[in-house]
């Protein structure tokens, strides 16, 4: 096993970027399609990813890297809703004097992947 001599490269750092940016493709393009509106649509595509860039690489020789490989999809689901909230975020608070009924929205292309499901809403119009 190979010992890392640097911590982030400017390789490693875009691969991350490009990972996190196919996570956040995929997965808007999935829940657009599908009206998937999940976290675990985000979740899986990460696994995936990191499973797929670990077979690529040829480094899946063992228990140990396939539970690197899990970790490593776990940074880039961090990473990926981290942009994608970051993108979504609206700071403007919109005051109102009571609750509004949130469901039947459309599922935007870009839009919140940790958003209460808003098929459960418990106030009504």
């Amino acid at each position: 096993m190979a010992s890392a001599t640097t911590f982030f490269t400017s390789d490693s750092l875009a691969s991350v970027a490009t990972a996190s940016l196919i996570i956040i493709v995929v997965t808007n393009t999935v829940r657009r399609v599908l009206g998937v509106q999940s976290v675990w649509v985000p979740a899986a595509v990460s696994l995936i990813v990191a499973f797929a860039g670990a077979v690529n690489a040829g480094i899946l020789h063992g228990i140990w890297d396939g539970v690197l490989a899990v970790f490593n999809g776990c940074l880039l689901f961090c990473t990926a809703t981290g942009a994608q909230e970051t993108v979504v975020s609206n700071p403007i608070a919109k005051d109102t004097d009571r609750p509004s009924l949130q469901s039947a929205k459309r599922v935007r292309w870009f839009s919140s992947w940790l958003r209460k499901n808003e098929g459960r809403s418990r106030y009504k119009a």
